[in-house]
C-alpha cells in the first residue's frame, strides 16, 4: 500500500512548541525504516530536537537559527550552507529554498532524469519555459506521466514536513 504521510507545522509555533508525540514517534519509526523524510523551514527545528540529523549533513534557515531553537543541538560539523541538502533519505532546506527542496525530493524518488530536474528548476526558478534543445523529448508533458510510473512502482512514498508561515495547510493524505 502506497501512502504519503505529511505533517504541518506553523512557522513560529514549529519552532517553540514541543513536538507531539504521535509526530515523534512517525518520524523516528519512519527513519528506523529508511522512507524518506523531507523537512523544510521551522520543520528543521522538529527533526533537529528528535536527533534524526545526527551524523548527516543538513541545513535549515541558518546555523544560528538551529542552535537557537534547539539547545541540544551539536551538529555544526554536518551543517551546510546550502539552500537545500539531502543526505540518506533525509532532505532539509531552507524556508526560502522551495525550488531546491522540490529539485532534491524529485531526485531521492527517480522523478525525471537528472537533466529534466534542472530543466524544471530552471523553469520554476527563471519563470521561463527552456529552450527546446535542452530538455528531453516530450518535457514537460511526459512529467506526470513519469509520476504516475514512480508511484506504480513504489511500495512506500516519503514523510515530508512542511514549514507553512501562511496560515494555509501543508497537503494531506
Amino acid at each position: 500500500m502506497m501512502w504519503l504521510s505529511s505533517f504541518c507545522l506553523e512557522g513560529i509555533a514549529g519552532e517553540t512548541m514541543p513536538i507531539e508525540f504521535e509526530l515523534a514517534s512517525a518520524l523516528k519509526r519512519l527513519d528506523a525504516q529508511t522512507v524518506p523524510i523531507a523537512a523544510i523551514c521551522a520543520a528543521t527545528v522538529a527533526i533537529a530536537r528528535l536527533g534524526l540529523l545526527r551524523g548527516r549533513q543538513h541545513t535549515s534557515n541558518g546555523l544560528k537559527y538551529l542552535q537557537l531553537h534547539v539547545p541540544e543541538y551539536h551538529e555544526a560539523q554536518n551543517y551546510v550552507e546550502a539552500p537545500a541538502v539531502r543526505d540518506r533519505g533525509l532532505i532539509t532546506a531552507s524556508g526560502i529554498a522551495d525550488i531546491e527542496f522540490a529539485r532534491e525530493l524529485f531526485e531521492e524518488l527517480g522523478v525525471l532524469s537528472p537533466n529534466d530536474r534542472a530543466v524544471w528548476v530552471d523553469i520554476f526558478r527563471n519563470a521561463q519555459l527552456p529552450d527546446e534543445t535542452r530538455a528531453s523529448p516530450g518535457f514537460p508533458s511526459s512529467f506526470p506521466a513519469s509520476l504516475v510510473r514512480f508511484a506504480s512502482s513504489r511500495s512506500r512514498t516519503p514523510a515530508a514536513l512542511f514549514c507553512n508561515d501562511s496560515g494555509g495547510s501543508a497537503p494531506s493524505r
